[in-house]
């Protein structure tokens, strides 16, 4: 059985935790937050305009 601690880190390779984390990410995740919920308004007015 294998088990894998998050502590663990590859022979020979320095601890990535004093590392800044990428600025690509984060702007990655605001463009798809947005993109949803530009999405889902869209959704619900559609569905709006058409029940009435």
């Amino acid at each position: 059985i294998l088990s894998c601690f998050s502590d663990d880190k590859p022979e020979g390779k320095p601890d990535g935790s004093g590392t800044k984390p990428e600025p690509e990410f984060p702007k990655f995740l605001n463009l798809v937050g947005k993109e949803v919920t530009k999405n889902a308004v869209e959704f619900i007015l559609r569905s709006m305009t058409r029940s009435t």
